[in-house]
């Protein structure tokens, strides 16, 4: 399913296209964000389970290869998934960064 919210990326002051779905299930979350100017995505997973998330994030780039990374964080998935489309789009944020440099910007329209 797409985003209720609209998510932009910039660099520098150019519109970078950029495609975000969600799934959520009872107990998950995950986000996909594709940019295909740079051919990468970022692939997010949240978990919940007994008092804590579990997080696990992905970089999928050409030229970049794969990078996974996972955390722990307490606290519950619960109706809002607000910060972790945040934490998502920051992982997003920085892969882009790293393949194009400037300054690269992302605004979520609620």
């Amino acid at each position: 399913m797409r985003l209720s919210e609209r998510v932009r990326l910039f660099l520098d002051d150019r519109e970078i296209e950029v495609s975000t779905v969600v799934e959520s299930r009872p107990g998950s979350l995950k986000f996909r964000t594709v940019v295909p100017e740079v051919d990468a995505e970022v692939h997010s997973s949240f978990v919940a389970h007994a008092g804590s998330v579990s997080a696990a994030h992905l970089l999928v780039s050409e030229r970049l290869g794969a990078r996974p990374v996972a955390e722990s964080m307490s606290g519950d998935l619960g109706a809002e998934s607000g910060p972790y489309l945040l934490e998502h789009l920051a992982y997003v944020r920085d892969a882009v960064a790293e393949e194009l440099g400037g300054d690269i910007r992302v605004e979520v329209d609620r």
